[in-house]
């Protein structure tokens, strides 16, 4: 293919990006995209793009679990 340029970034949910900014891995002008099986973060102010780390997050794909107790 030679348009290799084309991305699908594909934002987290406002649950999770404000989870990820409670523990201090994205900063208030981030946002957590997810492109292929990568996470990365993304200032929105100067564009700036690095790599959001699997140890640093727990990302929930749709499953959830219920406790009882």
């Amino acid at each position: 293919m030679e348009n290799s340029s084309l991305t699908f970034d594909q934002p987290l949910p406002n649950d999770e990006q404000k989870g990820l900014r409670a523990r201090g891995v994205l900063q208030e002008s981030e946002v957590a995209v997810r492109v292929g099986d990568l996470l990365i973060a993304v200032d929105s102010l100067s564009g700036a793009r690095r790599p959001i780390s699997s140890q640093d997050v727990v990302v929930n794909e749709g499953r959830r679990q219920v406790l009882r107790g």
